[in-house]
């Protein structure tokens, strides 16, 4: 059994029987856990967000293309819908709670 953490607070005490009833108590649980498949999903969610917020976008990396012996240029249009939206519900946010202070 594992008796890595002090016993006594409620948390660390479900953390333990959370241990030992899932990895029977093993010392590399953490690995374990964390490999999980949703975990392994959800942290590669927000790593493309960070990535789409940050500017790379698929369209900006496709070349031109030959279509019955003519040369195609796609058009590379990045809308920057969530940044926007991210800015404006920042800005807001500060001016409702202000807003709210004032209110009648």
């Amino acid at each position: 059994m594992l008796t890595l953490l002090e016993r006594g607070s409620f948390m660390s005490d479900l953390l333990i029987q959370y241990i030992n009833q899932n990895y029977d108590g093993k010392s590399n649980w953490f690995v374990e856990e964390v490999n999980q498949v949703h975990h392994l999903q959800r942290v590669n969610q927000i790593l493309d967000l960070k990535e789409y917020l940050s500017g790379y976008h698929k369209i900006l990396q496709k070349p031109s293309y030959v279509f019955n012996g003519k040369v195609y240029h796609p058009k590379k249009i990045v809308l920057q819908l969530a940044k926007t939206m991210v800015n404006f519900y920042s800005g807001t946010r500060c001016q409702d709670n202000f807003f709210m202070n004032f209110k009648g």
